[in-house]
């Protein structure tokens, strides 16, 4: 899935892959800005990256599942790998998180702590002040997937119901 970002300049940026591009409108001609590995960042495959731009430079942050992770007791996702974190000052030179920006443990409004199986097409909200608010992803409800395939946490979501989760952000 591609992860396109408009530059206020109108300048177009897309990562797609492992490669950000460049161009002065959609039908291009596309350059390419620089290219980047998921090394250091969390083990597994990397999907559905978020980019944006704040301040300190540029972000991704990836869908990641494991499919060779052995969570502790079976299949429970209670610490499943779900997300990665990329950077950069000048969106040339990447460096990953080696921890995960979040996890599969959400705490509600009124203080609970549900596990989801999966947390999937990350997404930030901004007001108009350019401040990140809340974080969507498509979730699996499954805290634990004890009959699940043998492939773990993140394919739980075939045998049981998924939703659009809307977190709000504390920064």
């Amino acid at each position: 899935s591609p992860a396109p970002w408009v530059h206020a300049n109108g300048t177009i940026f897309i990562v797609c892959g492992d490669a950000m591009k460049r161009a002065e409108s959609i039908s291009g001609p596309w350059t390419t800005v620089s290219t980047f590995t998921h090394a250091g960042g969390p083990p597994g495959n990397y999907e559905d990256p978020f980019l944006y731009v704040d301040d300190r430079g540029f972000h991704l942050i990836y869908h990641v599942y494991n499919t060779h992770e052995n969570p502790p007791h079976g299949h429970e996702c209670f610490n499943s790998t779900v997300a990665a974190h990329a950077f950069s000052e000048d969106g040339y030179v990447w460096h990953m998180s080696a921890v995960p920006p979040y996890g599969t443990q959400v705490e509600l409004s009124d203080g609970s702590v549900i596990t989801v199986a999966t947390r999937e097409r990350p997404k930030l909200y901004f007001d108009e002040s350019g401040k990140k608010t809340h974080l969507l992803n498509g979730v699996c409800s499954a805290p634990a997937c004890p009959d699940g395939p043998p492939t773990g946490c993140v394919d739980c979501k075939y045998n049981n119901w998924d939703y659009t989760l809307i977190q709000p952000l504390d920064v």
